[in-house]
């Protein structure tokens, strides 16, 4: 059943979402350099500040329903085994694909099964996880009102990776160098995963930031070429998440698993 949200505010959280995030990180960069780190932290909470602030003064499909979808858990246990396993497994498929290609040793950072559910934690709430409250918890179930979910996913992907652009700038931040066309390419797949899960998972913004949340430690275990640039590596990991996608299009319909 479609969310009773419309696309009231949808211009305003975006707009709100860039602008606080780039703020941020444009102090972080060039003004305050020493607290680049910490401004590239809170940069992050850009989207989710923007969902909260535009959903406020709307009743109905405005601040109740943005909560009912953060605390949305009961969701079920195969979608968090989905969103547990899937992004470890697309980069270890990438992995296993390059090897057979050219020598890759695993990076020494690769955090022990132990240390897993820390980082993990950390990625959600601080490390990028936490801004699913604003791109499927905000935005995807407005423009699923107005596009297919199919087209909603693709120009949901396209903006959230357009989001990062000011990160490839600043230094010492991880995507500084790193080739802006795949960047948008991987992100891209991963919004119609994640429009996916959240389809079917009647509206859980929790199962996505743990999607998210696990990409984001899964693509720093591994040599930085392997997510970056058109070159053979970066292109394998762009073919898995899209093969991924489009397995779910197909098992799905453009429809992703919204009810009707």
């Amino acid at each position: 059943m479609r969310s009773s949200t419309d696309g009231r505010g949808l211009g305003m959280f975006f707009l709100l979402a860039f602008g606080i995030s780039w703020a941020a990180w444009f102090a972080g960069g060039f003004l305050f350099p020493g607290s680049a780190g910490l401004l590239v932290v809170l940069g992050g909470f850009g989207p989710a500040i923007a969902a909260v602030t535009v959903s406020l003064p709307f009743g109905g499909g405005g601040s109740g329903g943005l909560i009912r979808r953060i605390v949305h858990w009961r969701a079920p246990a195969s979608l968090y085994v989905f969103a547990l396993l899937m992004p470890p497994l697309l980069y270890s498929i990438a992995a296993a694909v390059l090897h057979l290609l050219v020598e890759l040793r695993v990076p020494a950072g690769v955090p022990s099964i132990l240390a897993y559910p820390t980082a993990l934690l950390g990625a959600a709430l601080f490390g990028g996880g936490q801004s699913e409250v604003g791109w499927r918890g905000f935005a995807l179930p407005r423009l699923q009102e107005a596009l297919a979910p199919l087209d909603a996913s693709l120009l949901l992907g396209f903006l959230w990776a357009l989001w990062y652009l000011p990160l490839f700038f600043i230094p010492g931040v991880p995507h500084l160098g790193m080739p802006i066309l795949s960047h948008v390419a991987i992100v891209v797949g991963f919004s119609v995963i994640l429009t996916w899960l959240y389809n079917a998972s009647g509206g859980s913004v929790p199962v996505a930031v743990l999607f998210h949340a696990g990409a984001i430690l899964a693509r720093g275990w591994y040599p930085s070429d392997l997510c970056l640039g058109f070159t053979s590596s970066g292109a394998i990991i762009v073919l898995v998440v899209w093969a991924t996608a489009g397995i779910l299009v197909w098992r799905s319909g453009e429809g992703l698993g919204l009810a009707g």
